[in-house]
């Protein structure tokens, strides 16, 4: 499939899967994955973008968007994207995994500078900020501005946060 079907089919996808989910601020999900894809250069970015949440937050599995025909580039970084909260689940691995990745690194940069738009919310709380921190700091990481041996907080793997 041509990189501007996947596109066209990733948004149809999407918004069918995350229709009546909203954000952190109340706003249609849609928007949030819109302005993710709009903060990428690529056309496969674009459509991993607007996928990066399908499989942890609807019922779309991996075997759903091979079967929808996605290539195995938009899949492999669709996945890298995906947190899999788990016992043994590591925040620096799952942000270095991304980092090799330059398709799935655009798009997380991208989602994390949506996620630490604050005005979005309707007001900032505490927990607000922590996630804001953690978004910065994992900015940082991909975009190579901090050490790979940088030490993440131990809550960022085990909360989920």
């Amino acid at each position: 499939m041509k990189e501007q079907d996947q596109l066209n089919k990733a948004i149809i996808l999407a918004k069918n899967a995350h229709r009546g989910q909203v954000d952190k601020g109340g706003h249609p999900y849609e928007e949030h994955l819109c302005a993710v894809a709009d903060g990428c250069q690529s056309t496969i970015g674009k459509t991993v973008a607007w996928l990066h949440d399908i499989l942890e937050d609807t019922e779309i599995t991996e075997d759903d968007l091979r079967k929808e025909g996605f290539s195995d580039t938009v899949i492999e970084a669709v996945l890298l994207l995906t947190k899999r909260y788990t016992r043994n689940f590591d925040y620096y691995e799952y942000l270095c995994g991304i980092c090799d990745n330059s398709i799935a690194r655009e798009v997380k940069k991208a989602d994390l500078i949506n996620n630490m738009d604050l005005s979005r919310l309707k007001s900032v709380t505490d927990k607000d900020m922590e996630y804001h921190n953690k978004y910065e700091v994992s900015y940082r990481f991909l975009n190579g501005d901090l050490d790979k041996e940088y030490e993440f907080p131990d809550k960022w793997s085990r909360s989920g946060m």
